[in-house]
């Protein structure tokens, strides 16, 4: 049951620290993961709402094979946001008019993608952006962060010439690049 695995890997946990919570050995959860045995039924309950998914998706019988590692991220954004907003999966579901199954299935993961009107729709209520939710906005922040440092650069005319300097050597040899930036990183610490 692969879908076990990836759930406690995304939620930071290990198999031993999982065991811990179902009060069940180590190697059980590795027998489950491997699919060599399946969980109670009490398990599979409390398992789903350690992990805020359906029993079926545990058991592997509701996921798309062709969810992204994108839409996968996207669904935990949301999680995480409405979970941090206090907002109820079924609030949720209502707000954006869809059904508290449908909620979870784009919540675990288990579409292909959600539709952009609904996650333009989720946003809203979640008081965030779409950029937020798909992780554009990160991504947006590092090449800012560049943009910063460039700016600061073209500014200062002798940091400017010292790092032109270094990509002549690096050019003329990576030893001597490798010696110099060593010797940089030594006296900036």
């Amino acid at each position: 049951m692969k879908n076990i695995a990836n759930l406690r890997k995304k939620n930071g946990l290990t198999q031993l620290a999982l065991a811990q919570k179902l009060n069940v050995s180590r190697s059980t959860v590795a027998m489950w993961e491997l699919g060599k045995s399946e969980p109670s039924n009490d398990i599979l309950k409390e398992m789903s709402n350690i992990f805020n998914v359906s029993i079926d998706f545990l058991l592997d019988k509701e996921v798309s094979e062709k969810t992204t590692p994108e839409t996968l991220e996207i669904a935990k954004r949301v999680t995480e946001r409405r979970t941090e907003l206090n907002i109820t999966r079924e609030e949720l579901a209502e707000k954006i008019g869809v059904s508290k199954s449908t909620m979870q299935r784009y919540e675990s993961g288990a579409v292909q993608q959600i539709p952009f009107d609904k996650l333009e729709k989720i946003a809203e209520v979640l008081n965030t952006t779409v950029a937020t939710l798909s992780g554009y906005e990160e991504e947006e922040k590092k090449a800012e962060s560049f943009a910063d440092v460039f700016t600061v650069l073209l500014r200062d005319e002798e940091l400017l010439n010292t790092v032109l300097s270094l990509l002549r050597v690096k050019e003329n040899s990576e030893d001597s690049y490798r010696n110099l930036t060593a010797l940089i990183k030594g006296m900036s610490k």
